[in-house]
């Protein structure tokens, strides 16, 4: 009874639903899914391959010096800084605790 009530509502909600014919989209072919899993992997294989390529053909002996040595020293610096915070920030920790 329910299943009736459900058509007849379906059928005026989308007269021309009923007229599609039923056919099943979801076919592979035949030992699909037998090669699914080597398919899989020579896809990654390949994809790894590619992603690395960036690395080795980067022209190392390219870099501009000046920026290099002006990387380092900024890294150096906010090192610097970011310590001397971190022992000041201990030593009024301390200071507090003793007190």
């Amino acid at each position: 009874m329910d299943s009736d009530n459900y058509k007849n509502e379906l059928r005026k909600i989308a007269p021309n639903l009923n007229k599609l014919d039923k056919q099943n989209l979801l076919e592979v072919p035949d030992g699909y899914f037998d090669m699914l899993g080597e398919t899989i992997s020579d896809r990654i294989e390949q994809q790894s391959k590619s992603s690395n390529k960036w690395l080795t053909n980067l022209n190392w002996h390219r870099i501009d010096p000046p920026l290099a040595i002006t990387t380092i020293l900024v890294i150096l610096v906010w090192n610097k800084i970011t310590y001397s915070e971190t022992k000041t920030n201990e030593s009024s920790f301390a200071e507090k605790r003793n007190n």
